[in-house]
């Protein structure tokens, strides 16, 4: 018989957040998706489709390496 495990909700997470100023964040939601278009346009309509997560944090990582290689 098969194990039945617990459905995951949003609270299973981590939250990760910061505060910004309106401005700030209108100009990185449209950066966002507009990255997102990019991405997700050149796919075929089998592939997954790439979310406003994935762009985010690959972004972040990306960008906390340059900043690191800058200051060295």
């Amino acid at each position: 018989m098969k194990k039945k495990t617990k459905k995951k909700t949003g609270n299973d997470y981590p939250l990760f957040g910061f505060r910004l100023d309106p401005d700030q964040k209108e100009d990185l939601s449209n950066d966002l998706i507009d990255i997102l278009d990019i991405y997700n346009g050149d796919l075929d309509k089998y592939e997954k489709k790439y979310s406003k997560k994935d762009i985010f944090l690959k972004a972040l990582v990306i960008g906390f390496k340059e900043l690191k290689r800058r200051k060295n």
